[in-house]
């Protein structure tokens, strides 16, 4: 019974946050962010895991071993990162080009012009890849993702784009979902 609860809330988990990617509208205020699921899913896994690991650490007495509390401590953490990148993680498109600041470093401004390629990678992200040598990644997980793409395609000169990523970009531009390991769907 609980393998088929833990089924039914994973996939509706994932149809969520499928939903809210497939979006081909730009987001209301235009950034593009993580979908709510992931914020309810790292508050959660924060908070369950969190109490998990006092719970063993002050109630129980005789705890077998400490990487029991160390395990769900560190699925806590976890849950904290989710919700941090939910917050942190924004795209916005600009007159010539995109300001993007990601999970652990400080937001820059990618000019069209500046991008000497565009790849997809297994991992789910369209990297870009400047002139000047910075590299962006932009995880396809971002709602508004189809929009993104669609602007992408239509600024970036096709000669800079990597073999597969044309065809990936113009996938989600359509409404594909990225499934993870690079797949599409």
């Amino acid at each position: 019974m609980s393998d088929f609860l833990t089924e039914l809330a994973v996939g509706a988990a994932q149809d969520w946050g499928e939903h809210e990617r497939r979006k081909r509208t730009p987001p209301p205020d235009g950034v593009l962010r993580y979908p709510v699921v992931y914020l309810v899913i790292g508050m959660a896994g924060f908070a369950l895991s969190g109490a998990a690991t006092l719970w063993i650490l002050f109630s129980v007495s005789d705890v077998p071993s400490l990487w029991i509390p160390a395990g769900f401590g560190a699925v806590s953490a976890l849950g904290l990162a989710l919700v941090f990148a939910h917050h942190r993680v924004r795209c916005q498109l600009t007159t010539n080009g995109f300001d993007f600041t990601p999970l652990m470093s400080r937001g820059m401004t990618v000019r069209w012009a500046a991008i000497d390629k565009v790849k997809w990678t297994r991992w789910s992200h369209m990297v870009f890849r400047l002139q000047d040598g910075p590299v962006v990644r932009i995880p396809a997980d971002l709602v508004g993702i189809p929009w993104f793409a669609g602007h992408v395609l239509s600024k970036v000169p096709r000669a800079r784009f990597a073999p597969n990523a044309w065809t990936v970009l113009t996938k989600l531009a359509n409404g594909a979902v990225a499934r993870g390991f690079g797949r599409v769907a």
